[in-house]
């Protein structure tokens, strides 16, 4: 799975979470939010361009976000 790809179905879990659990909206959707913001990141070839930085890896996202986090819940 490519990062975008990644990325988007961390994004649409949380969401999900949102929808099916009342308790924790906020950070759900904190955690969507911060997802979306990684998809920005990756999919705006200027912003890597003009600040400089290359594409990350699929494990730097991973060190990132550590999805034991989002199961602990």
């Amino acid at each position: 799975m490519d990062v975008l790809a990644h990325c988007r179905a961390m994004a649409a879990f949380c969401r999900q979470r949102v929808a099916f659990e009342n308790e924790n909206d906020a950070f759900w959707l904190s955690e969507a939010e911060e997802w979306d913001k990684l998809i920005s990141e990756y999919s705006s070839p200027q912003s890597q361009t003009r600040t400089g930085q290359t594409a990350r890896s699929k494990s730097d996202v991973a060190n990132d976000w550590d999805g034991a986090q989002l199961f602990e819940q």
